[in-house]
């Protein structure tokens, strides 16, 4: 049987200085921690202009940080997608990889 491991990455209010970077080293930690203990794969959600409910707008900029870290973990992940501008989605992948 094989395991994985689902993140979601809630950030809970109030949204104070250095809370989602410390859910996202967070979220890499416990990838890290699933491969030593045999896990599969690691999974994330992509979701955008969800506030409270998962911060992962460029889950590609995760995903480089787990491999970086981990050796035979795979690593997926699911889209919820949204109909907008680029431009939009750009700030946000932006806004993720300044804070990993």
């Amino acid at each position: 049987m094989k395991f994985a491991l689902f993140c979601e990455i809630p950030v809970a209010r109030p949204w104070t200085a250095g809370k989602e970077q410390a859910a996202l080293l967070n979220t890499i930690e416990q990838a890290v921690y699933a491969e030593a203990m045999g896990f599969h794969s690691f999974w994330t959600v992509e979701h955008h202009f969800l506030e409270e409910f998962s911060h992962c707008s460029n889950p590609e900029v995760l995903y480089g940080a787990v491999a970086a870290r981990t050796t035979r973990l795979r690593i997926a992940g699911t889209r919820y997608l949204w109909t907008c501008s680029s431009t939009t989605f750009r700030v946000s992948f932006i806004g993720s990889s300044r804070v990993l």
